[in-house]
């Protein structure tokens, strides 16, 4: 009779299935004969394999989930439709790998043996790409052929492997990296033991050229500095202070101040204005023609927007902005310089 296959969890009782409701192995109805618990995948649990009457035997790998089989997908043993009424797994060459022995009504029994690998196999590139210029962004598209409860994940590299991004094919991946060295990786991964992912095709589209930030490292780092990932952290990353003062990489390249020279700083200076109680002067420094500023202020810190001056005026001297705020005559103001680099 065709049914659900279920699975009863021992409640760990002195009637241990006990008001316990099976739980599905899968959703399909099967006419299942007989099961076979042993550790096909050797991880050291117990998998699932189905003796089914005409249709092909399935394994089911446990999920290690605290549901078991309840959520995995079944894969076939071989891919033929026997009437099996009986089965076995044992180790039956020597060679430390379980085989099944399957025993068929009217048909001739089968033995399968086979040497397979649950942890993902690999293919990897040498260097794709004859552009001497760097890579800045790529984009990973791939035909493949996917059977049930198989998969690829692609990695992209533009510094030579030092350093791997795993990316999803069809969207553009902006490197963080610096590097001009393009490669490909790819892993394919199998719950089956006869069905495997192929790989048809694989193209890469990349933008190559120096962009603003990265030509600015290059005003301070050297190439091949900027070509170690390793200091990243430490040298020539946004989140790196290497001259060791109070602004990060990124801060530094927004404000247009050196970030190897700890006395090239942004200064923000809040000053009175002479005769002019209700009045107070913002001046900071440097002052860049590419860049825009904006000065913000808020009543107190616990505010939680900040907003334009109402009433200001702007004086300019070489690299040096003072912003007055003609409305200054609220008991408390703080004030915050905002930079816009295109």
């Amino acid at each position: 009779m065709t049914q659900l296959s279920r699975i009863h969890y021992n409640n760990g009782t002195d009637t241990p299935f006990m008001d316990v409701t099976g739980a599905f192995v899968i959703s399909d109805l099967r006419n299942v004969l007989g099961v076979v618990l042993v550790d096909l995948d050797h991880d050291e649990d117990l998998d699932l394999v189905s003796s089914i009457h005409g249709l092909p035997n399935t394994l089911h790998l446990n999920a290690n989930s605290g549901l078991s089989f309840s959520t995995s997908h079944p894969s076939f043993v071989a891919i033929e439709s026997h009437n099996t009424a009986a089965m076995i797994a044992e180790d039956f060459n020597g060679d430390s790998l379980v085989d099944i022995i399957a025993g068929n009504l009217n048909q001739r029994d089968r033995y399968y043996t086979r040497n397979w690998r649950t942890s993902p196999a690999r293919a990897t590139s040498l260097e794709i790409d004859t552009e001497s210029d760097y890579l800045t962004a790529a984009t990973l598209t791939a035909e493949s052929d996917l059977p049930p409860n198989t998969g690829i994940d692609y990695f992209l590299s533009n510094n030579g492997g030092q350093r791997w991004f795993k990316v999803r094919p069809g969207i553009e991946f902006p490197f963080p990296t610096f590097g001009s060295d393009l490669r490909w990786r790819a892993e394919l991964h199998s719950l089956s033991p006869i069905l495997t992912p192929e790989l048809d095709s694989l193209t890469i589209t990349a933008s190559v050229g120096l962009d603003a930030k990265t030509t600015w490292r290059t005003m301070h780092w050297t190439i091949g500095e900027l070509e170690n990932p390793t200091l990243e952290s430490t040298v020539w990353g946004d989140a790196a202070n290497p001259d060791g003062d109070l602004h990060n990489n990124r801060f530094e390249y927004i404000a247009g101040t050196t970030p190897t020279d700890e006395a090239s700083d942004f200064s923000l200076t809040i000053a009175p204005v002479p005769g002019q109680a209700t009045q107070r002067q913002i001046i900071f420094s440097p002052l860049l023609p590419d860049r825009t500023y904006r000065v913000l202020s808020r009543p107190d810190l616990a505010s939680p927007t900040l907003a334009p001056l109402g009433s200001s005026t702007v004086s300019d001297d070489a690299q040096t902005r003072a912003v007055t705020d003609t409305d200054a005559d609220a008991p408390a103001r703080f004030y915050r310089v905002e930079i816009t680099l295109p």
